[in-house]
């Protein structure tokens, strides 16, 4: 039986760089709040390269991925 995941990741486009991190994953289908985009935000800014005045724009993506199981 395969498995279907949908992956959350922030691209962040600071200093003219973009910049990607997931976040999140869950099994899909599946819907994120506002407010788990800024929980996952807010851990990411924490140890980010840059400063939040930097930040130029910020966009959520959602990708499905199959993940085949073996064995079964």
């Amino acid at each position: 039986m395969d498995l279907k995941v949908d992956c959350y990741i922030l691209r962040i486009k600071a200093r003219e760089a973009w910049f990607s991190w997931p976040f999140l994953c869950e099994p899909n289908p599946s819907n994120i709040t506002d407010k788990v985009i800024c929980k996952g935000l807010e851990k990411f800014l924490i140890n980010a390269p840059f400063t939040i005045d930097e930040i130029n724009e910020i966009r959520v993506e959602k990708k499905t991925f199959e993940v085949k199981k073996q064995g079964d």
